[in-house]
């Protein structure tokens, strides 16, 4: 069964150097080299492959490595990288990245849920996984018997009858999605004029190139739910509580 707190996808071991993660089947994987992670994510089969690049830092540092963060980082990882440099990896350091990994995507699901009704067939698109299993923890939590259809692929095809996509992607500050592995997925649902709405915790990112833009309804983040052309102003938003950001 694959974890849904980002506390428990990835573990390291400074007294062993070794890195803890899972595959995608549920069992479990350690790397004692950054080369072996390297190629471990390379072949595609570790589950949430962006947080383990968060413990990815401290474990290739302790081996005398750079590790190259991943384009587009999220501010958890980012912050955790300028720690690194100036008071060195540490426990307590990767775990405030992973607790704000715990809330941002809690949040983010909380607000998506309430897109939803007992009757949709939802697609979540999710190549990473994670924000796919907290999606459907806070549905089991928050919608009890009137949990809609649900089917999650990673960058596949849609399902023919699908009838509303939440897809868990970086989105540059114009809203456009930066996954290009998603565009045809997302370009079929467009096509079906299915409602599409982009999963991104921690807003936008003004270092990554777009993919097509493949017109999403709205963004949902951490801070509320965004009109794509406007949440450039979720940084511009930091003082003000979910629960009064509105779709503008």
């Amino acid at each position: 069964m694959l974890p849904y707190r980002a506390r428990d996808c990835v573990q390291y071991d400074p007294a062993q150097r070794q890195l803890h993660a899972h595959r995608w089947d549920g069992t479990r994987i350690h790397c004692d080299t950054p080369a072996e992670l390297d190629h471990a994510l390379a072949t595609e089969c570790i589950y949430s492959p962006l947080l383990v690049s968060a413990a990815a830092l401290w474990f290739a540092a302790d081996h005398g490595v750079d590790w190259q963060l991943p384009i587009g980082a999220p501010e958890p990882i980012r912050t955790l990288a300028s720690r690194g440099t100036t008071e060195g990896y540490s426990p307590s350091t990767l775990q405030r990245c992973l607790s704000a990994f715990d809330r941002g995507y809690d949040r983010t699901c909380r607000l998506a849920v309430e897109l939803l009704s007992a009757d949709d067939h939802l697609c979540i698109l999710d190549p990473d996984g994670l924000c796919a299993q907290v999606l459907m923890h806070v549905m089991g939590q928050t919608m009890g018997a009137s949990v809609p259809r649900l089917s999650w692929v990673r960058t596949d095809l849609l399902p023919s009858d699908a009838t509303i996509v939440l897809v868990h992607t970086g989105v540059n500050q114009h809203g456009v999605p930066t996954d290009h592995t998603l565009t045809p997925a997302l370009v079929q649902a467009q096509q079906r004029a299915f409602p599409r709405y982009a999963l991104v915790p921690f807003g936008p990112s003004d270092d990554t190139p777009s993919s097509a833009d493949v017109g999403i309804n709205a963004v949902v983040t951490a801070r509320g739910i965004y009109r794509p052309d406007r949440v450039a102003r979720y940084h511009d938003d930091a003082d003000i509580g979910p629960d009064i950001i509105s779709l503008t």
